[in-house]
């Protein structure tokens, strides 16, 4: 059984908030580029947070989602060209 962090879900909360925030306002001022400025990198951050890195090196890493990620957006890349 896994225990969810409940900090990382209110902190993915707050930050969804504020995307739909940034997203849905017409004006352009100070506020809404401090949202977008850490809207999205929070996400990463907390992704990167729970990664669990002991189980694989770097290299085993970066192939792993080359695998994943880089080969099927080259085949799709290529297929809508």
């Amino acid at each position: 059984m896994q225990i969810r962090e409940t900090w990382a879900d209110y902190s993915k909360a707050v930050a969804i908030t504020l995307m739909v925030w940034g997203h849905s306002c017409l004006s352009d001022n100070i506020i809404l580029r401090l949202i977008y400025c850490f809207h999205m990198p929070i996400f990463f951050l907390i992704s990167g947070y729970f990664e669990n890195s002991n189980q694989r090196s770097l290299l085993q890493t970066i192939q792993k989602n080359a695998q994943e990620l880089l080969l099927p957006y080259l085949l799709f890349s290529l297929l809508g060209l």
